[in-house]
């Protein structure tokens, strides 16, 4: 929190010393003036006019000041004007003041010039001109820089200002009140002669019409530049202003209420907001966005001060600016100090884990006998210290390293690591490599992910579903797959474990491989399968022999040997049928016998299952029961397997059930499978043997009364699962057990 409040901090520190040292009206300034180019000239009004005494009047009429008679002929051509204004002083008298007071009776009205003398005296005109109409006072304000910039409304005298006493004498009512406290900002419109501009000569001498000048406000004033009555500007920084022309612009601000309008409280808040902004977003953004950000905030400022100003409302945008560039040069001078203070708590952290790694290996590392340490400053300060320390951990370093390499190239089998995002190969092996390049001799150099994953799936053995190669592993999926490559030494056999890898040290990701050659083992199953094809075949006719003749027998032999005979044929025919069990769970087990999945109808199935064990329950007197829907959506799988596996648990459940008991089938449809229940009446499954009955050779407790050798079981377990189904088991109370099966109705190849 302290260091999100250190940008508002500094920020406001930062407007203090700007106002302290008095920065902040020279910025203020520095802003008027750019915003005024922005800006542009912009039209005057119509209605006034400046009649300048500039260099031709001055050739042809002589020295200045002119006479006052002369003064008087120019009236005469004004007389249609709305209001006149001399804007130079006439405090002496002259030979001239009474035609000229007699031209000032006869004229519209006239507004004399006034002004303060350096004593703090008012000039004011001649008292033998008592005919003029007003006076004001011509004096404006200049900023430290020198530039005119605004006009006071009230000053000790009492005098009003000169172009609003002109104002006035029109007739016209002015919505600025004469008793104005502060200065009013002037609002430019353009450089020198943005006005309408004639020259004094041309005037007198009656080269403009007089209707020219009707209704409109005529200033008369000194042009030439050598009468020193110019001024600078904002706009006229190389070429100064006349006065007259700066009188002119007082007077359009007035009629068309155009002065600047100052709005401190926006600046202020401009100022505020961005130093909420530096305490909120500037912490946690990145420094690429920090700078996108303050360069828009700081460009749509500036148009909003541009656009403002057309509306005659300066925002001081140059404090705001100044404020946004030394805040953030703090904000990235306190970010890197912060970034190295990280850096050395990091460095810290990292010489103590390599302290505490040394610490577990150190003693086992023989020390180097390095010589002892000269005297010196060094030794002093611990430096010759800290390098043999240094040298020890690059001695533990190394064997930790040789011991991994030797591990990895050597002990491991082929092992290889890519970038997860890129694909790109991080690490392989030796052992990889010469696997790639042996099994893969046109491929030059590692396989990224895409090419080998494409390489192993087109190779692919197991009987699981086809992968389609991606160069990304989704996480917490570990893919195990066998793969069969053929080459000049025959044919091979490889375990392919692939998994995502990362480490919560550094953001890496990758996706890792190891590959364990099991063709060996592959070997020796083809070789048991080979066993067990061909014993379960060959003892298949010696028990069809016995079987033949124990049959012959029980029919020629009477009592006893009768008996005995068909006790031959009854243990016959269970050991043939546990070769076939067993011969069916060998071929679905290693994918030799492939399934048929086609549509059926489960309530037929049902119905040939119960079919089948009704002659082995009416021996014990036990009824057969089915809950069955009328109708059912069929199903997809193969018929004849399923088939078998229902009637395995149907004569499971009959054999198990007590004499006069039942036994209950029942079908539920749901929306995506089957659930097939079957319960009995027999002494239940003890809860820890509930896995254990659907491994091979695997019975219960209480079965060593019952006939079978524990395959039944296992058949239906390896059915189910190659339909994607499930298969479970749970007692019922004190006796009996409920064995469900869940079949989906659409199964694909597994």
């Amino acid at each position: 929190m302290q260091n999100r409040l250190s940008i508002p901090i500094a920020g406001c520190c930062c407007v203090l010393l700007l106002y302290l040292f008095g920065f902040t009206h020279g910025l203020s300034t520095t802003a008027q003036d750019l915003l005024f180019r922005l800006r542009g000239p912009v039209a005057p009004p119509q209605s006034i006019v400046i009649v300048g005494i500039d260099e031709g009047s001055l050739k042809k009429l002589g020295a200045w000041p002119f006479p006052r008679k002369t003064h008087a002929k120019l009236l005469v051509q004004l007389s249609q004007a709305k209001a006149i204004g001399f804007d130079f002083l006439f405090s002496e008298p002259t030979d001239d003041d009474v035609l000229f007071n007699k031209q000032l009776n006869h004229s519209p009205p006239v507004i004399f010039a006034s002004a303060t003398t350096f004593e703090n005296t008012m000039l004011t005109p001649s008292p033998g001109l008592d005919q003029v109409t007003g006076t004001g006072h011509i004096e404006t304000i200049f900023t430290t820089d020198g530039i005119v910039r605004e006009v006071p409304f009230n000053i000790r005298s009492g005098q009003q200002p000169f172009s609003l006493a002109l104002l006035q004498a029109s007739g016209k009512e002015t919505p600025t009140p004469p008793t104005q406290q502060e200065p009013l900002l002037i609002n430019y419109y353009g450089p020198e002669r943005t006005f309408l501009y004639l020259s004094y000569i041309d005037v007198l001498e009656g080269h403009i019409p007089q209707d020219f000048f009707k209704d409109r406000f005529v200033f008369i004033g000194a042009e030439a530049i050598g009468l020193n009555d110019t001024f600078i500007t904002p706009f006229s920084r190389t070429q100064v202003t006349p006065g007259v022309e700066i009188q002119a612009t007082i007077l359009g601000n007035l009629l068309e209420q155009r002065f600047l309008h100052p709005l401190p409280l926006l600046s202020f808040f401009l100022v505020a907001l961005l130093l909420i902004m530096g305490a909120v977003l500037w912490p946690v953004v990145g420094e690429r966005y920090n700078i996108c950000l303050n360069l828009i905030l700081l460009g749509t400022v500036w148009v909003i001060a541009v656009v403002f100003f057309h509306n005659c409302f300066f925002i001081d945008i140059a404090l705001f600016s100044v404020v946004l560039f030394l805040t953030y040069l703090f904000h990235l001078l306190q970010q890197t100090l912060w970034a190295g203070n990280a850096i050395y708590i990091q460095i810290r952290a990292l010489n103590k884990r390599l302290d505490k790694g040394l610490e577990q290996i150190y003693g086992y590392i023989p020390k180097k006998n390095h010589h002892r340490s000269k005297r010196g400053m060094l030794n002093t300060l611990g430096i010759h210290q800290y390098i043999e320390q240094l040298q020890h951990a690059a001695d533990a370093l190394g064997m930790q390293h040789t011991f991994l390499d030797n591990l990895l190239n050597n002990e491991l089998p082929p092992l290889v690591l890519w970038d997860t995002f890129s694909g790109q190969p991080i690490f392989a092996n030796i052992h990889f490599r010469k696997f790639w390049q042996h099994h893969v001799p046109d491929d030059s150099g590692l396989p990224n992910y895409a090419a080998f994953a494409d390489h192993i799936f087109r190779h692919q053995i197991t009987n699981t579903d086809k992968v389609t190669a991606s160069p990304i592993l989704g996480p917490g999926t570990p893919l195990h797959i066998e793969i069969q490559v053929l080459n000049n030494s025959g044919r091979h056999y490889f375990q392919i474990d692939m998994h995502r890898f990362s480490t919560e040290e550094t953001p890496f990701e990758g996706t890792i491989a190891i590959l364990h050659d099991v063709t060996r083992l592959r070997e020796l199953e083809r070789v048991k399968d080979e066993i067990v094809s061909i014993v379960s075949h060959e003892l298949k006719l010696p028990l069809t022999t016995i079987l033949g003749y124990g049959e012959m027998l029980a029919d020629s032999l009477d009592l006893e040997q009768q008996q005995y005979a068909e006790t031959i044929c009854t243990e016959a025919k269970r050991l043939n049928q546990l070769i076939v069990t067993f011969l069916d769970i060998n071929r679905i087990e290693s994918g030799k016998q492939q399934l048929q999945f086609f549509p059926f109808q489960p309530l037929t199935l049902i119905g040939d299952a119960i079919t089948s064990v009704t002659p082995a329950a009416r021996k014990k007197a036990i009824t057969l029961t089915a809950q069955l829907p009328k109708k059912t959506s069929p199903m997809t799988g193969d018929e004849l397997l399923l088939l078998q596996a229902v009637i395995n648990l149907l004569d499971n459940a009959v054999k198990f059930s007590p004499e006069n008991s039942r036994v209950t089938l029942t079908l539920l449809e749901q929306e995506h499978h089957f659930t097939l229940s079957i319960e009995d009446e027999g002494p239940g499954i003890p809860e820890q043997l509930h896995n254990a009955i659907f491994k091979k050779f695997k019975r219960g407790t209480n079965t060593h009364r019952q006939e079978g050798f524990g395959l039944g079981l296992s058949l239906v377990k390896e059915v189910v699962d190659r339909h994607n189904g499930q298969i479970s088991v749970f007692n019922k109370g004190d006796n009996g057990a409920i064995f469900t099966l869940l079949l989906p109705k659409q199964t694909t190849v597994k």
